[in-house]
């Protein structure tokens, strides 16, 4: 794993208060589709923003110009109450995301998720609505705009160097995410890279499988 900061100038599993409520699971399914925003301009952004080097994938802030592309993915199952239990995304919180991804604040980021090049999702982390997040611990959520990039081993190394970025270099002593019991997918993702399954949540008529990995069951080199 290889990570960087660059100039943001030149982003599913879970849900989200600062993410309008909407993430939750493996998020997108059917072709990306919707409207064009040309109401909505998203800033070029002039920090310097975090990029994750995985083997497949890279972990960088979102491009102003990526603004319509994830929205219209968002909208594709702004239907699903799994993926957005109250309702679609709304395009300008979503431009302010834009705008403020590549930093961690307060437990929260944005990352998109790049494949040679293309957009293909988005990760980050977030407070989980309703819970006083203590220092240390973050609430990750994940989410591949099409089908075709599912089931293809991305969305495992996007979480994987995530976390491992969160645990090396944010801090993180602990990760939790939840995804609808009915997304087998996603909970083998989890799995796979050593989440424990800690029980069922029920919220907004969903039940949610939820995950969590500490630091010492990550065994993060300190060095």
């Amino acid at each position: 794993m290889q990570v960087s900061r660059i100039p943001t100038g030149a982003p599913h599993a879970a849900l989200g208060q600062d993410r309008d409520l909407d993430d939750a699971g493996d998020r997108s399914g059917g072709d990306v589709r919707g409207a064009i925003l040309t109401h909505v301009v998203c800033r070029a952004v002039n920090n310097s923003g975090v990029v994750i080097r995985g083997e497949r994938v890279v972990l960088r802030p979102f491009r102003p110009e990526e603004l319509d592309q994830w929205h219209s993915a968002r909208m594709a199952s702004a239907d699903d109450r799994t993926q957005f239990p109250v309702g679609p995304p709304d395009p300008e919180r979503l431009c302010e995301r834009v705008e403020r991804s590549g930093e961690l604040r307060h437990g929260t980021l944005d990352l998109a998720v790049d494949v040679d090049g293309r957009l293909i999702g988005e990760i980050g982390t977030y407070a989980e609505p309703g819970r006083e997040m203590r220092p240390g611990l973050f609430f990750l959520s994940i989410a591949l705009f099409r089908p075709q990039d599912r089931g293809r081993g991305l969305g495992t190394d996007a979480v994987r160097v995530l976390c491992d970025w969160l645990f090396r270099s944010a801090g993180a002593e602990r990760i939790e995410s939840s995804t609808a019991i009915s997304n087998p997918a996603m909970r083998g993702v989890f799995e796979k890279l050593g989440f424990g399954f800690e029980g069922v949540k029920s919220r907004w008529d969903v039940d949610w499988a939820h995950y969590a990995v500490s630091r010492e069951q990550w065994n993060v080199d300190p060095s």
